[in-house]
């Protein structure tokens, strides 16, 4: 039994160790430094919490951190060409994307009272300003938000992150028009920005241009295929221009996408009957078998259940 064991753990250690030798290789080839998986090691180690008795690394599950250590920073020391030709990242980009992820989607006042600290420690750095104007603007607080949103732009002006998220506070507030000046501020500097296509789409909805609507959010789709409200936006657009087709294809995509394959059906059979393009009604029927299919499944697993 312990041979079989020790035969089972060696087998383990043996291919989380070609594990980190690919993972080495991925990182150096996508033109990351390896020198942060040994950081995350350290880490891990700093919080390991062991028994009276350290088990022996011969009989770990995984390979002991140390040997996984050990032989990190033995293939950075070998590999210095390749160490040399890797671009110096700035941390910029992580930075600004772990606030938005805690303001818009970690525990509201565990956000709130972390990005309070920030401006309180960094009152000069416009990301303690960005993350405080997101949860602001997310419990409702949007004239205070609006506030921290300019004072990120006094500290890194023209900014299209900021600007856009700017205009996005606007449109939610319900000023429409100057919403749209300030995200077309946004995407004048950069052209294809997701959130400034689509809140710009939104704002001319409100606003009454469904045709200019319909242009920017066609956009979105084309840049970020898997944006499903998207979808939705635009099949409202063109149900308000009176193109049917259109309309119901896009809400039938929605509804896909979104797994409510009832109303997809519903709407892709109106799509069907309404196009008169050969190569969309290809598509559309490809598209309403699989939503039948899946939704004939649907009742099926539910009558299962009911049993």
């Amino acid at each position: 039994m312990a041979a079989a064991q020790t035969a089972t753990l060696a087998y383990s250690r043996e291919n989380e160790t070609q594990a980190d030798q690919r993972g080495l290789d991925y990182l150096t080839k996508a033109g990351y430094s390896p020198k942060g998986l040994l950081a995350a090691l350290t880490k891990i180690r700093s919080r390991q919490w062991y028994g009276k008795e350290q088990i022996p690394t011969y009989m770990m599950t995984h390979p002991a951190l140390e040997d996984r250590m050990t032989f990190i920073g033995s293939w950075i020391e070998a590999n210095p060409s390749i160490m040399r030709k890797l671009p110096r990242f700035s941390p910029d980009p992580f930075d600004w994307t772990h606030a938005r992820l805690v303001a818009m989607f970690g525990p509201e006042d565990d956000a709130m009272k972390y990005f309070k600290a920030q401006i309180t420690q960094t009152p000069d750095k416009a990301l303690a300003h960005y993350g405080y104007g997101l949860i602001l603007t997310r419990t409702g607080n949007r004239s205070a938000a609006l506030d921290q949103f300019r004072a990120a732009l006094t500290r890194r002006a023209f900014d299209p992150t900021l600007i856009s998220e700017l205009g996005r506070t606007y449109f939610l507030d319900g000023r429409y028009a100057e919403a749209l000046i300030i995200l077309q501020g946004s995407l004048d500097i950069s052209p294809d920005a997701t959130e400034g296509l689509f809140y710009s789409g939104r704002c001319l909805m409100e606003l009454g241009k469904f045709q200019e609507a319909t242009r920017f959010l066609e956009s979105v789709l084309r840049n970020t295929p898997d944006y499903t409200d998207v979808m939705f936006y635009l099949g409202s657009a063109y149900g308000s221009l009176g193109r049917t087709a259109d309309a119901c294809y896009y809400l039938g995509l929605y509804y896909h996408t979104r797994g409510d394959y009832k109303n997809a059906v519903v709407q892709l059979e109106k799509a069907m009957e309404s196009t008169t393009d050969p190569q969309k009604k290809i598509e559309i029927e490809t598209l309403l078998k699989d939503s039948k299919k899946r939704y004939t499944l649907k009742i099926r697993e539910s009558e299962m259940r009911k049993r």
